[in-house]
């Protein structure tokens, strides 16, 4: 009798718990969306530059860049061959360099409306779930205090444009989120399939798989049934990256089409790179200043990460820095960054303690969203 008290109390503490972490995620994912609607007001009714129209759609507004490349595969599929060399931006360039994923949910999902509205949707969703995973994972190990910085954060960053419009970045956070804590959490079989779905999203997705093989080799005891075991997992946690390369060889004859396509978009172009110094120099001089300062700023959360000895955290986030820095171009890199999970552990932790701290960064990113919002809105490369 006195266990099973104690255990419907244990029950009615975690599911109290579980109400609390979901209010207040609610609460600062609400007021962060209010705060984008009233910067994207201000932007599309104040400010005015001849020649530039805005659509009366907020929809059609948001949707720029790769966005389109998403609408291409969901319209259209994948492409037999690349765009003709007619001198325009995407001259060369194909859609293989996209994931199947992300097209293929809102393909699935268009029977409640456009494309573009089920992306909105489908992203706002996941972000939402994404900051009750990012919550658990960072109380695990942390006080509650810190598990709200991290929320606060990821809610507010510079980046939220792209959690907004039709790109992978809420798809690939959530699922990484959902990986790390089924693999904490010790559900090996169920981490597999996270994977591979991650796998299917982006070709980062595959280095998780390589965090789950780590983690279950770090257990014992190893013996034969046991490494068959791992490698049955670790087969299917990259059955959705093995998936797209059969598509692709079947479709176009090159497995690695997505690879090879990147050089359209100056990406992993060795062509012209005689030594290290000189491949260290075309990557220094890509991208924008601010990718540059996250670049930088990826070796402090490599050696933060070391620190405190988190090495699931530094083994996914290490590889994910170094595919882009082996593509010799940064641009893009501070959107990259704010996708990887692993930087809002690093912020909320820092900040912990020093509350003007932690103020001084969320102006910070305020300010940073304001700016990237308006070029994002008008077409600017800066936003790119």
């Amino acid at each position: 009798m006195q266990l099973s008290t104690d255990s419907e109390s244990k029950s009615e503490q975690t599911h109290v718990k579980l109400q609390n972490i979901i209010f207040y995620c609610l609460s600062v994912f609400i007021l962060t969306r209010v705060l984008n609607f009233v910067e994207y007001y201000v932007i599309t009714h104040f400010v005015h530059f001849e020649g530039f129209q805005f659509s009366s759609s907020f929809f059609i507004n948001i949707c720029r860049w790769d966005c389109y490349w998403y609408l291409d595969i969901i319209n259209h599929g994948y492409q037999l061959l690349p765009n003709p060399m007619d001198g325009s931006l995407n001259e060369g360039r194909a859609n293989w360099a996209f994931w199947p994923l992300f097209p293929f949910l809102i393909n699935a999902l268009s029977w409640l409306g456009s494309p573009l509205v089920v992306a909105y949707v489908l992203n706002q969703s996941l972000l939402f779930v994404s900051t009750i995973l990012l919550f658990n994972y960072i109380s695990k190990s942390y006080s509650i205090r810190c598990a709200q910085a991290g929320v606060l954060f990821l809610c507010v960053g510079s980046e939220n444009i792209y959690f907004m419009s039709m790109y992978t970045e809420s798809l690939f956070l959530f699922l990484s989120l959902l990986s790390i804590c089924l693999i904490q959490r010790h559900k090996s079989w169920w981490a597999a399939i996270s994977c591979a779905f991650l796998g299917a999203t982006r070709i980062n997705g595959f280095f998780m798989s390589i965090v789950l093989i780590f983690n279950e080799f770090n257990q014992k005891p190893i013996n034969l049934s046991r490494v068959l075991k791992i490698s049955i997992m670790f087969i299917i946690s990259l059955s959705g990256l093995l998936t797209f390369m059969l598509f692709l060889k079947f479709h176009v004859g090159d497995s690695l089409a997505f690879y090879h396509i990147q050089t359209k978009w100056s990406r992993l172009n060795f062509q012209n790179i005689s030594s290290p110094i000189t491949a260290l120099k075309a990557l220094l001089n890509s991208g924008f200043y601010l990718d540059r300062i996250m670049c930088s700023l990826s070796l402090v959360v490599t050696l933060w990460l070391v620190s405190v000895r988190r090495w699931n955290d530094l083994l996914f986030f290490v590889m994910c820095v170094c595919v882009a820095l082996i593509s010799l171009n940064l641009k893009s890199y501070t959107r990259f960054f704010f996708g990887w999970y692993p930087v809002y552990l690093f912020l909320a932790v820092i900040t912990e303690r020093s509350r003007a701290l932690q103020y001084i960064l969320i102006f910070i990113f305020l300010g940073l969203h304001f700016t990237m919002l308006f070029f994002w809105l008008f077409n600017s490369f800066y936003a790119y």
